[in-house]
């Protein structure tokens, strides 16, 4: 998983859990094919599928944050009998709409100079990178990541994909365990509607199994 502290994992193991920090294709070691076609999220599930399968389980407690916390409720959507229950830290379910395509409502919400919507067309903030840092930079800060940052990119890039392919799963509600983790600062919390989608209700109906939210005073996204 993408950043995560593997003392952490040691520490589990040492517990005796079994426990696997896998990274989403695109990301660390991982291949990282460049056409968007291969990041929808029916394409990132059956990975994730094929990894439970080869660790020999029927069912795994699911832990994940930002583009795995994305990828955790679909698989929890598309595969509820793999996952015992899911702890998801950051993201919210999106429920899918029907009437309006995600990048036409982000756009509709935030304009084009929303980060999403700006990572969202192929090339654009590539462009903008390589005239802003230096290649020296760049390297730095990607030297770590073998696939660079196109592979995260493609997730951006294949959002509306991910609307299409769900289509069978409009109105479809999410039932598995679900224990939800926010900071009070992070940038998805403090999203217009969200707050009052997790606590007002909406949360539970499209997640019924949702048990509680836990919003940690003083945290951002990354914390």
């Amino acid at each position: 998983m993408e950043g995560i502290d593997h003392t952490i994992i040691h520490a589990l193991s040492l517990l005796g859990y079994h426990a696997v920090a896998p990274d989403l294709q695109g990301f660390s070691d991982t291949e990282a094919p460049t056409s968007i076609t291969s990041y929808p999220c029916d394409h990132i599930v059956n990975d994730l599928v094929a990894l439970i399968d080869s660790l020999g389980v029927e069912q795994v407690f699911l832990v994940a944050h930002d583009w795995g916390a994305i990828m955790g409720w679909y698989l929890c959507l598309f595969k509820p009998e793999r996952v015992k229950a899911f702890v998801c830290l950051s993201v919210p379910f999106t429920p899918r709409s029907p009437q309006m395509i995600p990048m036409d409502r982000m756009r509709g919400f935030f304009g084009d100079d929303y980060y999403i919507c700006r990572f969202h067309a192929p090339g654009e903030i590539e462009a903008v990178i390589a005239e802003l840092v230096t290649a020296n930079v760049l390297k730095t800060i990607f030297s770590i990541r073998k696939p660079g940052f196109t592979g995260g990119l493609n997730y951006y890039q294949a959002i509306d994909q991910n609307w299409e392919v769900t289509e069978k799963w409009t109105e479809v509600q999410v039932k598995v365990p679900v224990k939800f983790i926010v900071g009070d600062l992070d940038m998805v919390y403090t999203t217009l509607g969200t707050k009052e989608y997790i606590h007002n209700g909406d949360f539970k109906k499209d997640v019924p199994f949702f048990e509680e939210a836990v919003v940690m005073e003083g945290s951002l996204h990354q914390e």
